[in-house]
């Protein structure tokens, strides 16, 4: 479970236009931002900051010439000659006293210092620049919309050796391991297609992201996911690791990278930005109107690989992420044990190896039910009163939606987890690529719509969670749109989990505020777009009701992005108040990182400590209840 940020490099000092408050307040100061940037445009987001001391309650950004902006999300834009009106989406209308809403636009040429009399509501405002992207600081990056496939070439031939080219970038590194970014380029002039990488005498991979690994030795082969596999002249694809061990630069000068290439040039695309991960990532298409899905196969008589039935939930809960593939492998049932702890959420079920409509624990094919892979946790869990909730997706691997060919298929697969385990309660983790991709959202809706058909048809219980980055503003415009297609389907929702992590110095400056405070500020900003999204489809939900819909799932610790730690006080001021609005979920990522690291604090995330000076379990105990000597 990972969010990510992006660093920017600021070339301009604010422009004062000279205008102040009759109280002495600051004008609003907004700014313009590059996000990603090509040949031919960029991505930007713009952020307005209330510096008042009362609430912005609705908003209007007016200015004279700037970027020619071709969309834009999380705000309603409107050009007449060279004045540019955007106007608040209705949920982050409200702007409270130094508080922000962000909104993201795609526009042509460049970014420059060209905003004349930039106002909000009339009034004028301070201006600020940030220019391109210095490089990526994000511990796992953001994997690229996908280059649709093109129609194959009748023959192929291996592509020229320089026609490709790979570039190895190091996100994070801790005491035992680091996580890693490779990415390759198509600079020829004809499509390439099935590429694989090469590395003799490669590093120890522990997990992979958008690729399929393969070991022979001591040579390391990373093959494309499938979907991934087609690159256009100009194009790129990215593909993130996890490493063991240390790395040293030398590693990348024996990698390398083929592929067969159609034997007729293609045409020059016009190369797309790909999507950052803010608020104001360009958001996925509109999706058509929800048509009838495809007749429902009846499910199978599933086949239960454990004894125990599942207990009886209580209505408010602590759920800890468990990464349950991690070695050496956690016991949930000592923690249960030892601890106040009785439910966890166990992480992540996944495609097969990267492709296959089939769940397993992590994308590897020797952990699946069939291998009774947790069975005999969870009997012991269960008999002791408590029980856990299966998570599908995570940042690593291919989502079960993005792997299978219908939803038929998708629920199919995940019926079979369910089944096995005799599940009431899944989660579904969605972030990365699979966040903005609209066709296996679309499909994720509709098989959950199928999953609870068929609970309902056979009198079982059935709790979805979605789980989705968020940043203090709220859910991005994509996490929004994942949760209106489920609710468009008819999905549903037992509530919407939010990853209160990794949000970047941009959106949450640690100077202004405390993890906890801004796990808050987000908590308080999904009520608001939910409550917004129910009033347009018409349902009506109370402000409690909404309330009970919402979970918080911090990083405790130290987070992926330097200067974010969320410390115990954090744990305590978040435990109070979701105890003081209602929130239906509580959880933290992750139950093996709750405890101190060997080597003492570090300002580097690990997936086995918290990089803080704690008791062991301190941080589960403080969330969950009575802590245990």
């Amino acid at each position: 479970m990972s969010a990510r940020s992006l660093g920017g490099v600021l070339f301009s000092i604010c422009l004062m236009f000279g205008v102040s408050s009759s109280s002495g307040a600051a004008p609003p100061r907004v700014e313009f931002a590059v996000a990603s940037a090509w040949s031919g445009g960029f991505t930007g987001k713009v952020r307005i900051e209330n510096r008042g001391t009362s609430a912005i309650d609705g908003w209007v950004l007016s200015w004279i010439a700037g970027p020619t902006i071709a969309d834009a999300w999380n705000a309603t834009l409107t050009r007449t000659g060279e004045m540019s009106n955007a106007a608040d989406a209705g949920w982050n209308k409200r702007i409270a006293p130094a508080g922000s809403v962000e909104f993201g636009f795609s526009a042509s040429g460049q970014l420059q210092e060209s905003v004349r009399s930039c106002q909000l509501n009339g009034a004028t405002v301070e201006l600020t620049y940030v220019g391109s992207i210095a490089g990526s600081q994000a511990t796992i990056p953001p994997a690229p919309a996908p280059t649709p496939a093109p129609t194959p070439a009748p023959a192929l031939q291996p592509a020229s050796a320089t026609s490709l080219r790979t570039v190895v970038t190091i996100d994070s590194q801790w005491s035992s391991g680091y996580t890693a970014t490779i990415t390759v380029s198509n600079v020829g002039s004809a499509s390439v297609t099935h590429w694989s990488i090469i590395w003799p005498d490669g590093p120890a991979i522990a997990s992979l992201w958008n690729g399929v690994l393969t070991r022979d030795g001591s040579t390391v082969r990373i093959a494309d996911a499938g979907w991934n596999g087609s690159l256009a002249p100009g194009a790129s694809v990215t593909i993130g690791f996890v490493g063991d061990g240390t790395w040293s630069n030398t590693m990348s000068a024996s990698l390398g990278v083929s592929a067969a290439q159609a034997s007729a040039p293609a045409p020059t695309p016009t190369p797309t930005p790909t999507p950052t991960p803010t608020p104001t990532a360009p958001p996925a298409p509109t999706p058509a109107p929800p048509s009838t899905p495809e007749p429902p196969l009846a499910p199978p008589v599933g086949t239960s690989v454990v004894h125990y039935e599942a207990p009886q939930w209580p209505e408010l809960f602590f759920a800890p992420y468990a990464d349950v593939t991690l070695w050496p492998p956690v016991d949930l049932a000592h923690a249960a044990a030892v601890g106040s702890t009785k439910f966890f959420t166990a992480a992540f079920v996944v495609a097969g190896q990267g492709t296959a409509c089939n769940g397993t624990w992590g994308g590897y094919s020797a952990y699946t039910p069939e291998s009774l892979f947790l069975a005999d946790q969870i009997d012991r869990l269960r008999a002791r009163g408590g029980d856990l909730m299966v998570s599908f997706g995570g940042a690593s691997g291919t989502e079960l939606a993005g792997a299978c060919a219908s939803a038929t298929e998708t629920a199919l697969a995940y019926q079979e987890i369910i089944d096995a385990y005799k599940l009431t309660h899944i989660d579904f983790d969605i972030e990365g690529y699979w966040v903005a991709e609209v066709a296996s959202r679309e499909r994720r809706s509709q098989a959950i719509k199928l999953l609870q058909e068929w609970a309902a048809r056979d009198g079982r219980e059935l709790v979805v969670w979605y789980t989705l980055p968020v940043l203090p503003q709220g859910l991005t415009a994509d996490g929004l749109a994942v949760v209106s297609s489920a609710l468009e389907w008819g999905v549903d929702l037992a509530g919407v989990n939010v990853m209160a992590m990794d949000y970047g110095p941009n959106s949450a400056p640690p100077a202004a505020a405390t993890m906890g405070e801004y796990a808050i500020d987000a908590a308080e900003s999904v009520h608001t777009q939910l409550s917004w999204l129910y009033a347009e489809l018409g349902v009506d939900r109370s402000a409690a009701e909404v309330w009970n819909m919402i979970g918080l799932t911090p990083m405790i610790g130290q987070n992926d992005v330097a200067g974010e730690v969320f410390t115990l006080a954090d744990a305590a001021l978040v435990r109070d108040y979701a105890q003081l609005r209602g929130l239906g979920m509580l959880s933290m990522w992750s139950l093996t990182r709750d405890g101190p690291c060997a080597e003492g604090p570090s300002a580097w995330a690990s997936p086995k400590c918290s990089g803080i000076s704690q008791a062991s379990g301190e941080f589960a105990c403080t969330f969950g209840g009575v802590c245990h000597p």
